[in-house]
């Protein structure tokens, strides 16, 4: 995730960089909206390597409607997920980078139902991996990090499969307890792993 718009080149060589490795196509054109962190050092990297920027006109943001849809479609189910997993706003990157897993994944009408994970990488999806955000998990404990009377798995809670690894991203377990989200009533409410601990593969 960025956090500030000085980021951006240096996010975008590394995904340059995947895009050619992954597709075996050079990267040909970007189009930008115009940002001022698409200028400078960002045209210096751009033309050495033939890539042609497309600047939009300044203050047509019909020009830029599919980007804008898709960023609302994914605030909406962001926050439907937040909301059903009764989870705080602080979670919004998990929920959001399962939000764009399961858009990669799913049948995509200008591709005519097919799915551009597969149609990216040419390869088959895989389903298996998928789970509800924050669904109750199992998490192994190596051997080095317990003793003979201790449990070989620890309960945690699944945030969400991410979109670098296929593997689920799992919280701090209820043994060792958590912070508790503020809600609007006074129910008791699970406890929420105040950090992120490890991958659990499946």
């Amino acid at each position: 995730m960025l956090k500030s718009k000085d980021q951006v080149l240096s996010v975008f060589k590394e995904f340059h960089a995947s895009v050619e490795r992954i597709s075996r196509q050079k990267l040909k054109v970007v189009r930008t909206d115009n940002g001022g962190e698409y200028r400078g050092q960002f045209e210096m990297y751009g033309k050495p390597q033939d890539i042609e920027l497309e600047y939009k006109v300044p203050k047509t943001p019909e020009l830029n409607g599919l980007a804008k849809r898709m960023n609302q479609s994914i605030m909406e189910r962001l926050k439907s997920m937040l909301s059903h997993a009764k989870l705080p706003k602080s979670y919004w990157v998990e929920a959001m980078l399962t939000t764009v897993y399961l858009i990669n994944r799913s049948p995509s009408v200008p591709l005519k139902g097919d799915v551009p994970q597969r149609v990216w990488t040419r390869r088959n999806v895989s389903y298996q991996q998928l789970r509800l955000l924050r669904c109750l998990a199992y998490m192994h404990v190596a051997k080095y990090q317990r003793s003979k009377l201790d449990r070989k798995s620890s309960h945690a809670y699944s945030w969400g499969t991410q979109k670098m690894s296929l593997a689920t991203c799992c919280g701090i377990s209820l043994i060792k307890g958590g912070t508790e989200p503020k809600t609007g009533n006074n129910k008791k409410q699970p406890h929420l792993p105040s950090r992120l601990l490890s991958w659990s593969r499946h």
